[in-house]
């Protein structure tokens, strides 16, 4: 009697075993499209609720940043203003500050985008005369501070003056570059670059264009330019940004380092560093795996 006690039990525990095996067998397996696609749905939410909680201490800062004249008065809207309030009256000394009036609610387009971690705010907004403003935000101090940087388009002298100035100076500039001759010169060893000052207001134009730089196609600089400009024909923006490019067709945003050499009609100037394809005050360089994978060598 146990014998057979023990061969049910046995029969028993076996087709509970295959069971289990054939149910596991057809069991869905995990989408990774799905995953990915509920990845992107929860943290959609996450910036909507960001958004809601943040849109008014924005407008709140760029309000009082545009009405305010002093540079120490904007500096308390400006992210990182012990260090950024001397380069910003060093600004005002050459450039009016823009004049615009604070816009209303309406005119305002905003979104999140994350670079490193950390989450950030941008957004663009319309005046009645037509002018396009971009501003950028990060959290510091438990308040959403103004790249002013990224505003105003900072470098310590206008491109144009340091185009047609003389003897050796380098400087660093946000800048808007194109391609020249980007089909007839895919198999040349060297990018051929022209690059052109934003007029703020109007993403639409540009300043005189500048003399042709040449750049290694494979050197860290080529790489990472050729990945900002692959994007561009893709409608991509630096770190899956998703308000849309206000610039120029086939022109891309750099910063970057450049160096005049000579006097006059001998004048020749040389890129020592891309340091981003973007123009927010941040490391990173921005898009694409390509980009880090250049930043390798």
């Amino acid at each position: 009697m146990t014998k057979l006690i023990l061969g049910w039990l046995l029969f028993a525990g076996l087709v509970v075993f295959l069971a289990n095996l054939i149910s596991g067998d057809k069991a869905p397996k995990k989408n990774p499209a799905s995953q990915k696609a509920s990845i992107k749905e929860k943290n959609n939410k996450e910036d909507m609720t960001l958004l809601d909680d943040s849109i008014a201490l924005c407008r709140k800062n760029l309000t009082l940043l545009l009405t305010t004249t002093l540079p120490e008065e904007r500096s308390q809207y400006v992210y990182s203003p012990i260090t950024t309030v001397m380069r910003m009256a060093k600004h005002q000394d050459i450039n009016p500050f823009m004049q615009v009036e604070p816009p209303e609610l309406s005119n305002f387009k905003w979104s999140v985008l994350t670079i490193r971690g950390e989450k950030a705010i941008e957004c663009v907004w319309s005046c009645d005369d037509g002018r396009i403003f971009e501003a950028f935000f990060r959290k510091e101090e438990d308040s959403w501070k103004i790249d002013w940087d990224f505003l105003v388009r900072y470098s310590d002298i206008p491109f144009g003056i340091f185009l047609s100035g003389n003897g050796d100076a380098e400087e660093e500039f946000r800048l808007l570059a194109r391609e020249r001759l980007a089909e007839e010169r895919k198999d040349m060893p060297t990018i051929s670059l022209c690059f052109y000052a934003p007029i703020p207001g109007r993403p639409e134009q540009t300043g005189p264009q500048s003399p042709e730089f040449l750049v290694v196609r494979n050197s860290r600089a080529g790489r990472l330019l050729q990945a900002a400009f692959d994007a561009r024909k893709k409608n991509q923006r630096p770190f899956d940004a998703e308000l849309s490019n206000q610039d120029p067709d086939a022109m891309i945003r750099i910063n970057a380092k450049i160096r005049r050499f000579g006097e006059k009609e001998n004048r020749t100037f040389e890129i020592i560093e891309i340091k981003a394809c973007h123009w927010y005050s941040h490391d990173d360089t921005g898009f694409l795996n390509e980009q880090k994978d250049a930043l390798k060598n």
